[in-house]
């Protein structure tokens, strides 16, 4: 499973690169935009799955910090979901309703479900469907 994740941003990384070389041969000046921001996503996201493999590790061996503190659910998934917007292929949106409710979480594996659950639902829903 971690070498089928690892292979997508790799696969992004090489062929952005490629298309860059292919624009620098061409004699075009500057680089296109588009292809540095995918280059830079695969990249970090390349940087995230190297962490998460050694949380994993952590986590098998019963020490995987937690830091948890009291956030009202609503506006910590409603700011995860603004941070973590995958795709403008997939508009991500979030409601609540309902009185405030307060629980001790920690932000960053709530960030790390949320992205794992919006990652996915891009994955498998067809381009422009609204999560």
């Amino acid at each position: 499973m971690v070498a089928h994740d690892l292979r997508n941003p790799v696969e992004t990384l090489l062929v952005q690169v490629n298309l860059l070389r292919k624009q620098a041969a061409d004699g075009l000046s500057a680089p296109d935009p588009k292809a540095l921001d995918r280059i830079e996503r695969s990249a970090t996201r390349l940087g995230e799955m190297a962490g998460d493999l050694l949380e994993v590790t952590r986590l098998e061996l019963g020490r995987l910090p937690l830091e948890r503190r009291p956030l009202g659910i609503a506006e910590a998934v409603a700011g995860a979901v603004d941070r973590l917007a995958p795709d403008p292929r997939h508009p991500v949106s979030f409601e609540a309703e309902g009185a405030p409710v307060v629980v001790d979480l920690d932000p960053r594996r709530l960030d790390q479900i949320l992205g794992n659950l919006i990652e996915n639902a891009a994955k498998y829903s067809a381009e422009h469907k609204p999560i």
